[in-house]
């Protein structure tokens, strides 16, 4: 009888924990299923919208998502988004540079894309008739990028193109994407391909943390989405995400100068941020752009008429440069 109790005792530790397994087993389940119910991450979502880069991109394992070339989309906004065979905005699919004819690159989000804008609407079009057609002024920039995405972005054009100049435009909302990989945080009622890249600094240096990932269904685990969210939300609250963006910014100039070209930055409602001015009072590469929310399509990105004082402001502040007296 003694024997047998101390087989029993020797054996509780080995119960205990394939207890404490099948009750964490059941918790994690119940909390799966709780997410699900509440519809985590589109909680209040009773139709997925699509986001643009969705319905006219693809899934890019450098940068997440990119646009589809050769391809023109009447898009949800009654805009006509149109891309050539080189995945640049154009006026036609089979619209091609003329390699004669020096280029300005212009490389950034959604702002300097032309959100809710046709083709003769954007910045980039209207620059390129400010400047007589003298330059090839392509428009590489996707909705939604942080400015990780743009550097990476331009390591792969700078080299193809060998531009002259490059324009990228930063904002605050950059600060947050740069840290963030799956974008439905702040677009929850979207379908998205896959997340980001996401960058971390290492004794002052970028190291590619978080590659891209492709989303083989938009169901994935939803406490997997929870508890990558939450990790976030953390670095979003300190001051790593100042430090990381600053970085980027620092890498990309770098990269664009070595590269023989100039770069130009369009802050978007935002004063120019320290690290642009090299320690000067002010910078001889960046204007602000704040035009108010009359002048937006969606009290956020520039309408037609912002973009054309956008022209106005950049060829006053760089005109003499780009065309030479």
């Amino acid at each position: 009888m003694l024997e047998k109790s101390n087989r029993s005792f020797k054996n509780m530790p080995v119960k205990r924990f394939l207890l404490g397994f099948v009750i964490f087993l059941c918790s994690v389940g119940t909390f799966e299923v709780l997410l699900r119910l509440l519809n985590y991450p589109y909680i209040g979502c009773r139709k997925m919208d699509e986001v643009a880069e969705y319905q006219i991109g693809r899934y890019d394992p450098q940068l997440g998502w990119s646009y589809a070339p050769s391809r023109s989309v009447n898009h949800w906004d009654n805009k006509t988004y149109t891309f050539s065979k080189e995945g640049y905005r154009a006026q036609s699919v089979a619209d091609e540079p003329d390699y004669k004819k020096p280029f300005i690159l212009i490389v950034g989000d959604s702002f300097l894309f032309g959100h809710g804008l046709d083709f003769d609407e954007t910045f980039g079009h209207k620059l390129a008739v400010q400047l007589h057609d003298t330059y090839n002024v392509l428009n590489f920039a996707v909705q939604g990028y942080g400015l990780d995405q743009v550097y990476l972005r331009l390591q792969q054009l700078i080299p193809k193109y060998n531009p002259r100049y490059v324009i990228v435009d930063i904002h605050e909302d950059q600060d947050y994407r740069n840290v963030n990989r799956d974008r439905r945080a702040f677009f929850p009622c979207s379908k998205l391909t896959g997340t980001k890249p996401v960058f971390s600094l290492v004794n002052n240096q970028l190291v590619l943390m978080h590659p891209p990932e492709r989303f083989e269904t938009y169901d994935e685990p939803r406490l997997r989405l929870l508890v990558r969210r939450v990790g976030e939300v953390m670095s979003q609250k300190s001051n790593a995400k100042d430090a990381l963006s600053k970085r980027i910014y620092q890498e990309m100039k770098q990269y664009v100068t070595a590269h023989h070209a100039e770069l130009f930055e369009i802050n978007y409602q935002m004063a120019v941020r320290d690290y642009q001015t090299d320690g000067k009072t002010a910078s001889s590469s960046a204007i602000v752009v704040d035009y108010g929310k009359e002048y937006a399509v969606d009290g956020v990105h520039p309408n037609g008429n912002a973009t054309t004082r956008m022209v106005k402001d950049f060829m006053n502040a760089f005109g003499t440069v780009l065309i030479p007296q």
